[in-house]
């Protein structure tokens, strides 16, 4: 039995299709610097002239890498198709369920699971132990991309974006705290030591976290909820910690009590008030936008904690139908994506703006290391609960405490239960 086979019982399908198309022509992008991509050839046949590619939105990623493919294939029309993001994945499903899908799917990362174990969309399972792959992405990260039931890749990252610690050296190194990257990774391993530099930071009018649960916030939006069985990560011993450590920050009040996103938030950047924050790796070019004066005070770690997540909310990946009548072609697409935006984690001689840190290294260590859990078709339910908990959590001044987690977890459980014991069936099979 395939999974696909249950889809009805694991979500309702829309039938509502909505979607406007675009066609993105060839420009006069420089070229220079992607060379090794020119005077390629596809086997020629009545439908290599065309692709078919839907996704959610059209990201600057997106649209630079098909002007740039069409140099290098200047005879290939990519016709776009862009489908309301509350729809995507009923849309998505839909067709490949009655067969007429495009040739390509970008998906959301934050969406990944709802197409695990779906045998629908093309096995890239041999392409991606390609050495160029396994290089670019690592074992690790591929395993984000892999059915929970079989030996099975059905997507490749397209964009991928690191969560990262972003701080204020100067102010850390001033007030006896690590300043260097690798220094204070180690030393904020050690959930102690986070609620003492919040705590100390904070008698100087310094804060590390926007609220109480920023830290749980982002890990809602970029860790895996399950692992290959199904169980529930949510319990692991680095969550204890972010748990334990909002629990503290909250009730101490060690937060600033606004986001960076908010006029008073950059605000308190610019006033050394904030000197600590965690986004994804598009925070480097955020910080040059918001605060051209603090240039060199900057720097960016790891995680607290250990902990490790890539953004699902602006990730995206790229899935070939075992419908398309171009997979070759389809393939060619995907492979120089991943090829051209893999660029970006190339070392460089650093950004002076971060006092000449490699900030590219650092993102690529990050998405080189291990995952915990994957992506899985009962994400939503947990993402949806943890979601509801947060948005309360906005709404008051409570802060999280040992019984809400408990809580939050037997909710997660309850709701997934039936669809989990489904999914374990065919895992078994």
């Amino acid at each position: 039995m395939r999974l696909i086979k249950i889809i009805p019982i694991l979500l309702t399908i829309s039938l509502v299709l909505v979607g406007c198309k675009h066609s993105i022509s060839p420009s006069h992008l420089e070229l220079s610097k992607y060379q090794a991509y020119e005077n390629q050839e596809v086997t020629s046949n009545e439908n290599t002239d065309h692709l078919k590619l839907w996704t959610h939105e059209i990201s600057y990623d997106i649209e630079n890498t098909i002007r740039i493919f069409n140099q290098a294939y200047p005879n290939i029309k990519v016709e776009v198709t862009v489908i309301n993001r509350d729809e995507v994945v009923d849309k998505y499903r839909e067709s490949l369920i009655e067969k007429d899908t495009p040739d390509l799917f970008v998906i959301s990362d934050e969406n990944l699971g709802s197409f695990s174990g779906i045998n629908r969309l093309e096995n890239l399972k041999e392409k991606s132990d390609d050495p160029f792959f396994l290089e670019l992405f690592k074992s690790g990260l591929i395993q984000n991309y892999s059915s929970v039931h079989e030996d099975y890749v059905y997507a490749l990252p397209f964009e991928v974006y690191p969560y990262v610690t972003f701080y204020r050296a100067d102010i850390l190194e001033k007030e006896g705290f690590p300043s260097e990257p690798t220094e204070l990774a180690e030393y904020m391993k050690n959930e102690e030591n986070f609620m003492r530099m919040a705590t100390e930071l904070e008698t100087e009018d310094h804060y590390i976290m926007e609220y109480s649960h920023s830290l749980i916030t982002h890990f809602n939006r970029s860790i895996n909820y399950h692992d290959q069985q199904l169980n529930y990560l949510g319990a692991d011993s680095s969550s204890q910690k972010v748990f334990e450590v909002s629990e503290f920050i909250g009730e101490n009040e060690l937060f600033l009590n606004n986001t960076i996103w908010s006029p008073e938030g950059k605000q308190a950047l610019k006033d050394d008030r904030l000197v600590m924050f965690f986004l994804p790796s598009y925070g480097q070019d955020r910080l040059k936008e918001w605060l051209p004066e603090q240039y060199g005070k900057w720097r960016a770690t790891n995680l607290p904690f250990g902990k490790v997540g890539m953004d699902k909310e602006v990730g995206k990946s790229l899935a070939i139908s075992s419908y398309s009548d171009n997979k070759e072609l389809a393939w060619k697409f995907v492979e120089f994506a991943a090829k051209n935006n893999s660029q970006r984690y190339n070392p460089t001689n650093g950004d002076y703006y971060f006092g000449g840190q490699d900030l590219n290294s650092l993102y690529k260590d990050i998405i080189s290391t291990d995952l915990p859990g994957q992506p899985t078709p009962i994400d939503k339910s947990a993402y949806e609960v943890w979601e509801l908990y947060l948005y309360k959590l906005n709404s008051s001044n409570h802060s999280i405490s040992k019984s809400d987690v408990l809580k939050i977890e037997s909710n997660i459980n309850e709701r997934v239960r039936l669809d989990k014991r489904v999914l374990l069936d065919l895992i078994d099979q």
